[in-house]
Order: C-alpha cells, then structure tokens, then sequence
C-alpha cells in the first residue's frame, strides 16, 4: 500500500502554484459574491426614507440647463462605506423675459413739395453781330462836320458809305436827299403818289421820293416834274425840313433874318418866314462863317448831314452836339 502512493508522481513547483492560484480565484469569487448579498441587503434595510421634494415646476429655458447631480453608487463594498449625502433640490427661479427696446423711430411730418415741372428747353437766341466801328478815311475828327456825320452814321444813316469815303463837301441830287431822308425820318406816307414824269418806276429813289412828297418835306416842279438829279440848295433843304416838320417863326420873320445873316436879302420872300422858323429851331448851320448864310449855295454832304441831325433833335430822336457853327438867335442876340 505505501508502497502504491510512493508510486505516485511527486508534485512539481509549477503544479503546486497553479492549484493555489486556483483555489484563490475560487475563493475572490466567492467573497464578491457574498459581499454583494450583503450590500443589497443593508441597502434595502438602511437606506433613508425618499425626503419629499419641494414642488418647483422644472422651467424650460433654452438658456439655462440644470446638470443633473452625479449620485453615488448604492452598491459599496462594507469595508469601505462612504456617506451618501443627497443634495438639496435645486431651485429653478423662472426669468420673465424683458422685451428687448426697439430703436425709437422719429416720425417728421413731411410737407409736400410741389414737383418741379421740366424746365422748357432754354432757347439761345445768337447775339447780333457788333457793327463794326464806322470810320470815314475822308472825316477827321477835327472836321466841322464829324459830331454831326458820325451821329448818324452810328444809326445806318450813309451806310452805303461804311468804311470807305464820306465826301463831305460833294453837292446831294434831289433823288438822294430824299434817300437819306427816308432813312433819317423813316417816313410812312400813306398819301397817293405823284407820277412824276422824269422818275422811273425802276428808279431806287421812286419810293423815298414818294413817301418824301406825301409827308410835305418835298414838292415837284410844275407839270409833275421832280428833278432827281438836280443838286439840292441848302435853302430847298431847309424848307423841306421847316414843312415836314411844320414849323412857324414867332416873330417877324424878316427881323429874324436881318438879325442873324448878313446875307439875308438873297433869300426869296416866299422862303423868308421858313427860314427864320429854321433859324429859331437851330436847323441853320453856317460853316465856315455864322453870318452868312449862301442860301442859293448848292448844299454838300457835310451841310446835308448836320441839318438833318438837327432836326432830328427836334424830333427828340437824336442828342444835341455842341457846335460853334450853329445858328442861335439868343445868342447872336
């Protein structure tokens, strides 16, 4: 019988380690098993009484969110029992939502403006042309007749002579006289015109000398003759003026005369009472000598001229110029 167990194969190291580590595994399940019987027991048997919690309605808000308190495990091994303390419940104060301000809007009372109604498109009327300055090449300045000449000649008057030669001392045929005095005057006869027998129809002087005729500043000749061509006396020019412009002395005529020419006598009588209401009117002009008057004289340019503006101031249609040449019975007085 010994004999049979000393027969047995002896344990080695390695077998006895592995029969310990057996039985120990074994019994570390069986202790945990134990322990947990035991920790499910106390913790039916002494665990406190459910506390009551306070009735707060949980509030939803999207901003605010409660972390839920982390509670300990219940299952504790005995050896190492920790205190379970339970928090209070968290008390939850619901917001009451402020209303954001809005940004306050001012409202101005907008007065209605009239709407503008489109500008009608400006029209550009061109400016005129400015005339060019007239010079005479034949007038200086210093020339007798020149206030007189240039006066006119700045209203278009002998515009046929612009720029070139005036000819101040040539004799003036009838046909043209009543040419310069139609521009001077602008006459506006309304009179039937004579058919004067020497004027042709085509004549450029058969209407100046029309109208002439019908405002009474000219007469024709006998047997409806005019004489276009024949040069105008300085006395014919003074009575046209004196009846165009229907003027009468205011004394005696041939006092008048006496009083201001030494030539007086040459003047027809049927011509006297004209030429003293010429003379009151400042019409006679007397170059180079105040006192003589030529009235016969075939009368120039420069004559016609300065007796035309004259009576243009009496018109009130020109500014009176000083001239030492002009007749002026207060004066000569």
């Amino acid at each position: 019988m010994s004999n049979q167990y000393n027969n047995r194969k002896k344990l080695d190291l390695d077998e006895k380690i592995a029969i310990i580590v057996a039985f120990g595994v074994i019994g570390s399940i069986l202790a945990w098993v134990l322990l947990k019987d035991n920790q499910l027991i106390n913790a039916t048997l002494f665990s406190p009484s459910p506390q009551t919690t306070s009735s707060v309605e949980p509030v939803t808000n999207p901003e605010l969110e409660v972390s839920p308190v982390e509670q300990p495990s219940r299952r504790m091994p005995t050896k190492e029992r920790k205190t379970v303390v339970i928090a209070p419940p968290v008390v939850v104060t619901e917001l009451t939502p402020q209303p954001t301000p809005l940004p306050s809007v001012i409202v101005t009372e907008l007065t209605p403006q009239p709407i503008p109604l489109p500008d009608e498109p400006s029209v550009i009327v061109p400016e005129p042309t400015p005339e060019p300055e007239v010079v005479f090449v034949d007038v200086a300045q210093d020339y007798w007749a020149y206030p007189f000449i240039m006066a006119l000649a700045e209203e278009g008057i002998f515009k046929d002579l612009r720029g070139g030669n005036f000819r101040p001392n040539d004799s003036v045929p009838r046909g043209e006289y009543a040419e310069i005095l139609n521009e001077a005057i602008r006459l506006t006869s309304t009179e039937t015109a004579i058919d004067f027998k020497d004027v042709d129809e085509e004549s450029e002087a058969k209407e100046a000398i029309d109208l002439a005729v019908g405002e009474k500043f000219l007469k024709g000749y006998p047997g409806e003759i005019f004489e276009p061509n024949q040069p105008i006396s300085k006395m014919q020019v003074l009575l046209s003026l004196v009846s165009g412009l229907e003027l009468q002395p205011s004394g005696d005529p041939e006092t008048i005369l006496a009083d201001n020419y030494q030539d007086w006598q040459e003047i027809p009588e049927y011509a006297r009472s004209a030429i003293a209401a010429a003379t009151e009117s400042g019409l006679v002009i007397n170059y180079p000598d105040l006192k003589i008057l030529n009235p016969n004289g075939e009368a120039t340019r420069a004559q016609v001229a300065a007796m035309i503006h004259q009576a243009l101031v009496v018109l009130e249609q020109q500014s009176p110029v000083e001239s030492e040449y002009i007749v002026n019975p207060e004066v000569n007085q």
